[in-house]
């Protein structure tokens, strides 16, 4: 059974950071640092050498690389990022990769 994700609201509520970001980031060459409710990594828009330049707040879904300045609120702000799509792209990408529909 798929989930309805109404809006960009309820998408958000359903899919924890963590939930999103550790497969997704674990994937790119490096791993993940412990920083308390942070983690950080080699940034995947630049691919700074730097592993502790990327930042992701594992609270609320935030991120941030301190090397190239790319940063955003979300998991959707993310995902339009890094794969170079609009709003509703994003949120039609994240609900096909979580088993749910807009």
């Amino acid at each position: 059974m798929s989930n309805r994700f109404i809006d960009a609201n309820s998408l958000l509520k359903a899919i924890t950071p963590i939930e999103f970001y550790y497969p997704l980031l674990e994937q790119r060459p490096v791993t993940l640092v412990e920083e308390g409710w942070h983690k950080a990594k080699r940034c995947p828009f630049s691919y700074d050498c730097e592993p502790s330049r990327f930042h992701v707040n594992l609270t609320n879904g935030a991120f941030k690389c301190h090397g190239c300045g790319v940063g955003g609120a979300n998991i959707i702000a993310f995902t339009m990022k890094l794969n170079r799509l609009n709003f509703r792209q994003a949120l039609q990408k994240l609900a096909d990769d979580f088993g749910g529909e807009i």
